[in-house]
């Protein structure tokens, strides 16, 4: 794993990643607070969450042409220099005495719009800036990374949020988005083959149908891509249900949800540091990981109903919990990692920016639901009974892996 920071370029990329994912881990635990601070309802925090994803719906096959047609590294510096300026709408509004709820909709609105051009460019630029032998350890690290930087930014963004208020934090998110757009600008970016353009908007149209046929007539390309959104559309929802079990139904501050949900953090570098470094069977990783994750659910859930029998002190049963996030989180990684190294071996490059779109689409197309119905269920049935349901469906869902002649297959 380490190899890939001899990459110059790939430590640009790798440096901009980590600091702006510091910022979201502040800026996750500060919007979720905030909009629980303003309304009190689990049904608006996961109404945010649902408008945060809506931009990858929107605009993800557009990005993807606009990822393959345009050079990513500046795809990347502008979408990171737009959310530098967008997220100060937060403190700046609060400052003034004049931010309201919509304007907390818009920006988790236009960032995401800004990610959903981001990502895809990233992704797609990974295999050219490192060779493919090295793929599995920089796909590894970009991961790892993605954990340990929120591991820090939650535990951080609990304490922020405690002395400082949820308005105030996003001053952090947004000088995160500002480094990260200084660490993008010094890569040495050479565009692969980009096929002949026309018209903007006729290129789009053509290479969006492509892009989807392209999609549609590779099985085992479509088959990553519904396995991706089937884990993304049970998973998900832990982030409307996790925060309002903590602050609603256990009475706990921010800070202990930042404890909380860095294990979960944890638990994902773990995982990146074996897959980076191990040899492992790609397709058996991915079904182990949609596997441990349902497990750890449905351990999360058991482990507080005993608690309420055997009269748990509050920190052993904390502890107790966050070690099955953590195990959320190394199953995460073992499922993650195997498909975007898979994606990116198997397609080309003139197509990888429409792909890593339709991934992301396909990721997030059932999340507007699965957001608001757990906001529903939340209020009705409460967080344990949830987290059972899911964690029970995922470790279901894992079986359809295993029965995959062609994931088992993968290596």
């Amino acid at each position: 794993m380490l190899k890939t920071l001899k990459n110059r370029d790939f430590v640009y990329l790798w440096l901009g990643q980590m600091v702006s994912r510091l910022g979201d881990g502040i800026h996750e635990i500060a919007l979720a607070w905030l909009v629980l601070e303003l309304t009190g309802s689990a049904l608006s925090m996961g109404a945010i969450l649902a408008v945060s994803i809506t931009p990858n719906l929107l605009f993800g096959l557009p990005a993807g042409v606009f990822v393959d047609r345009f050079n990513r590294k500046y795809i990347m510096v502008l979408a990171d220099f737009a959310r530098t300026a967008i997220v100060l709408v937060i403190p700046v509004t609060y400052f003034l005495g004049g931010l309201q709820l919509w304007m907390i909709f818009a920006v988790a609105f236009l960032t995401s719009t800004a990610e959903a051009f981001a990502g895809p460019a990233r992704q797609s630029s990974i295999p050219n800036l490192v060779e493919e032998k090295n793929l599995d350890p920089a796909n590894s690290l970009m991961q790892m990374t993605r954990a340990v930087s929120s591991l820090f930014g939650l535990s951080l963004g609990g304490a922020v949020v405690a002395i400082f208020g949820p308005a105030n934090s996003f001053y952090l998110d947004s000088f995160s988005f500002f480094l990260s757009t200084v660490f993008i600008s010094r890569i040495v970016y050479k565009p692969a083959f980009r096929e002949v353009a026309e018209s903007l908007c006729r290129d789009i149209v053509i290479k969006t149908k492509r892009g989807l046929n392209y999609v549609i007539n590779d099985p085992f390309i479509k088959r990553l891509i519904i396995i991706a959104a089937g884990i993304n559309f049970v998973i998900a929802p832990i982030n409307v249900i996790i925060p309002y079990f903590i602050k609603e139904e256990m009475g706990l501050s921010a800070s202990i949800y930042g404890i909380m949900a860095s294990c979960l953090s944890v638990g994902m570098v773990l995982g990146s540091m074996i897959i980076g470094n191990v040899s492992v069977h790609r397709g058996k990783s991915l079904g182990s990981g949609i596997l441990g994750s349902g497990v750890s659910l449905v351990f999360f859930s058991v482990f507080y109903l005993l608690s309420q029998s055997l009269l748990l002190p509050t920190m052993v049963l904390i502890g107790l919990l966050s070690l099955t996030l953590a195990g959320v989180g190394i199953s995460t990684s073992f499922s993650n990692v195997p498909i975007h190294t898979l994606l990116q071996k198997t397609t080309e490059d003139s197509k990888r920016g429409r792909v890593m779109s339709i991934v992301g689409m396909g990721t997030m197309v059932a999340m507007p639901m699965a957001y608001g119905l757990s906001g529903f269920l939340l209020e009705q049935i409460g967080a344990i009974p949830l987290l059972f349901g899911i964690g029970s469906l995922t470790a279901i869902g894992a079986t359809a892996c295993f029965k995959s002649r062609e994931i088992m297959a993968a290596q």
